[in-house]
């Protein structure tokens, strides 16, 4: 039998990738950075195009996602739920599920506090919940606008957990 050693160069190729990347790319003008007083502009929302029930469907999981991903108060403690926080809190409980006494220093929006394992828990317990509720919100008004003879006449704005 003969041994042949193989070389894997992760890299390799990675140069000429660059360059078909950046030759695609349309050339970008240079900006200039706002005044510090200047006001931000307002972001526009997407717009989404196709048949009512396509469009009354996209309006409803952004507003999901509004929901969801807009924080939550926990024992009085204001808590992220934007994804990176989700994922974030997921490691931390997992850390605490293997060292029940450890302490963590978390990041709110009202400065640093110090959690228990068992407060971590339950906060992403909570977090896992609010998540929860945001898609079966979402479900139930995802049947009624798709039974809906006008899909833009059901009120998507009420009915979600805070």
């Amino acid at each position: 039998m003969v041994e042949a050693e193989i070389k894997y160069d992760p890299f390799e190729g990675i140069e000429e990738m660059r360059a078909a990347v950046a030759a695609e790319r349309p050339p970008v003008a240079p900006t200039e950075e706002p005044a510090e007083d200047a006001p931000e502009a307002p972001v526009a929302a997407p717009v989404v195009v196709g048949t009512p029930l396509e469009v009354a469907l996209a309006a409803l999981a952004a507003k999901r996602y509004e929901v969801e991903t807009g924080g939550i108060i926990v024992n009085g403690l204001p808590v992220a739920t934007d994804d990176r926080a989700k994922t974030l809190l997921l490691g931390a409980r997992l850390e605490v599920l293997g060292n029940p006494t450890l302490t963590l220093r978390w990041k709110t929006a009202d400065g640093f506090v110090a959690l228990s394992a068992t407060q971590i828990v339950a906060i992403s317990s909570a977090v896992r919940a609010h998540v929860q509720a945001c898609f079966n919100r979402e479900a139930d008004l995802s049947a009624l606008i798709s039974a809906a003879a006008d899909p833009a006449s059901v009120d998507i704005s009420t009915g979600w957990p805070s």
